[in-house]
């Protein structure tokens, strides 16, 4: 039997990393797009968008930063909207950074083959709707522990 030659390519499942912060922690966030790009700015309107929809209050933060770290400074430092966290916006990547303390809260990706930027923002607002006790705790597959 001869190889097809094609490709099979299969999905990863996006890849989430918490901080210990429950997201009912963040009222109001702001975007931004983590590069300059016309793609990026795109993705971080969309992102937004959504988050909106959700019922979770994003505001855009226009701006040119030399590095991520000055513009979470100057983000959470306004005085005109007050935001509890940034949401920095690439095509695969969605961190939430605590104005609190410059922290990342909340991380999510994906990878090639991996579901787009509406799956990794379902699960930044699933992150935001968690009550303040955080997601359940369970042990690996298993049901959440009592």
């Amino acid at each position: 039997m001869a190889a097809c030659g094609s490709v099979i390519m299969t999905a990863h499942p996006p890849l989430e990393s918490r901080g210990l912060k429950p997201g009912a922690k963040f009222r109001v966030v702001a975007t931004i797009a983590a590069n300059g790009s016309n793609d990026a700015i795109r993705v971080s309107r969309h992102v937004r968008e959504r988050l909106n929809a959700a019922g979770i209050p994003a505001v855009a933060s226009g701006g040119r930063w030399e590095r991520q770290y000055e513009a979470i400074r100057e983000i959470c430092q306004r005085t005109d909207v007050l935001v509890d966290g940034v949401v920095i916006v690439d095509v695969t990547v969605l961190a939430l950074i605590d104005c609190e303390n410059g922290l990342t809260a909340y991380t999510v990706s994906g990878q090639t083959g991996s579901p787009g930027i509406d799956v990794l923002t379902d699960r930044l607002i699933a992150f935001l709707n968690e009550g303040p006790e955080g997601p359940p705790q369970t042990f690996g597959t298993e049901r959440p522990i009592s």
